[in-house]
């Protein structure tokens, strides 16, 4: 992720500077996701993209920190669960 992204997506989340690298990991989560999920990234609408895939990275950001200081359960983290059922139609042999 460029440094321009980077400040637009902290920007859009109010995030701190310390946690980057978390950031990072998190948005190619959520462009990972989008792309599983048949969505690419045009020039046409790259602002609608960017918007989706801030607001996915926000979602697992929030999501996480409401897992790990409410609830530490797997199966109760929506977020997680919708990756994971991703995961499993893409494998072959699986359904």
């Amino acid at each position: 992720m460029d440094a321009d992204k980077l400040a637009r997506l902290k920007a859009y989340m109010h995030a701190e500077d310390e946690e980057d690298g978390l950031l990072c990991s998190l948005y190619e989560a959520a462009v990972t996701y989008l792309s599983g999920a048949g969505i690419s990234d045009t020039p046409a609408r790259a602002s609608l993209y960017e918007l989706a895939a801030f607001g996915l990275t926000l979602g697992y950001y929030d999501e996480m920190r409401r897992t790990d200081q409410d609830n530490p359960r797997v199966e109760e983290n929506p977020a997680l669960r919708r990756i994971i059922n991703q995961l499993k139609l893409g494998e072959p042999g699986v359904l």
